[in-house]
Formats: structure tokens, C-alpha cells, sequence
């Protein structure tokens, strides 16, 4: 991994605004990743320290970078455990970052990021209407599933 800056250096080189930034976010590191292959970035904690990870090919697309820093940065800001929701959310548009979870098939090809989906197998069937449910992971064995539409049975992992 490649330092790039703090959150400070790196926002005040991109023109996102500093002062909706909490200070103790100011001094975490940026760094390029080049092992993220499927993703544009990534906020990462472990104990008391937190870092930003960036894909090296964003480095391609200056729309799409600032994005990412933004998104990221809200990370940061609004703490490990809080995902995409309602405080993320208004944080990365405060930042500037398109509030959504996710970049787009569109951006990912900007970029030159190619997006594989993991192959979806059958996990389980439904003992209802015999439907076979398709995932791309196994259906953890210590919980009870329902089939939702339409018959509302019991589905059997398999």
C-alpha cells in the first residue's frame, strides 16, 4: 500500500470542505490499495486507528475520485458499524459524495473496474411450492427461513 496523504491533504487537494470534517478524522492516512480489484475504495478501522484505502484506477477519473473520497471520508466520520444509513447518508452529502451505496456498472467502466458477480447456486428449496431459492452464499444453517412470496413455507437448505 502506497501513503498518499492525510484525510486533511487529501480533501484540501480535491476541494472537499474541510470544515464539516470532524478534526479527529483530519490525521488518518489515505492510501492506494492495489489489491482492491471490484471496489472503489474502502474506510478500514482497527482499534483506535482508521484509514481510507484506494483503488489505484480511480486515479483515471477525477470525477469519480472525489466521489470516492467523499464517500469514504463519511465512513470515517460517521464511525465503524453505521454502514449506509440515515447519518451516512447526510454526511457524504455534505461532503459532496453522491449519497448512494454503491457505484454504478457505468462508473465501474469509467474507471476500468471490472465487476464479476460471485455464481449464484441453488441453497435451498421451499417445502410450500417446491420454488429452488438461488444465492450466491450458502443460507447459514442456525436460522429458520420462510419463502416470502408466495406461498410463505418453510425453506430447506440444502
Amino acid at each position: 500500500m502506497r501513503f498518499i496523504g492525510t484525510v486533511k491533504q487529501v480533501c484540501e487537494e480535491h476541494g472537499i470542505l474541510l470544515d464539516t470534517i470532524p478534526e479527529h478524522v483530519h490525521g488518518c492516512r489515505v492510501v492506494v490499495n492495489n489489491r482492491l480489484k471490484t471496489c472503489f475504495g474502502k474506510a478500514r478501522w482497527r482499534g483506535d486507528r482508521a484509514w481510507i484505502e484506494l483503488n489505484p484506477l480511480l486515479f483515471n477519473n477525477q470525477a469519480e475520485l472525489f466521489d470516492t473520497i467523499a464517500h469514504e471520508v463519511a465512513h470515517l466520520c460517521a464511525g465503524p458499524k453505521q454502514g449506509h444509513g440515515p447519518l451516512w447518508q447526510r454526511i457524504a452529502e455534505t461532503l459532496g459524495a453522491n449519497p448512494s451505496a454503491r457505484a454504478t456498472k457505468e462508473a465501474a467502466k469509467r474507471v476500468g473496474i471490472e465487476r464479476q458477480r460471485k455464481a449464484r447456486k441453488v441453497v435451498g428449496v421451499c417445502r410450500g411450492c417446491g420454488t429452488e431459492i438461488e444465492r450466491a452464499q450458502r443460507l447459514p444453517s442456525n436460522r429458520v427461513y420462510h419463502h416470502k412470496k408466495p406461498c410463505g413455507g418453510l425453506i430447506q437448505p440444502v
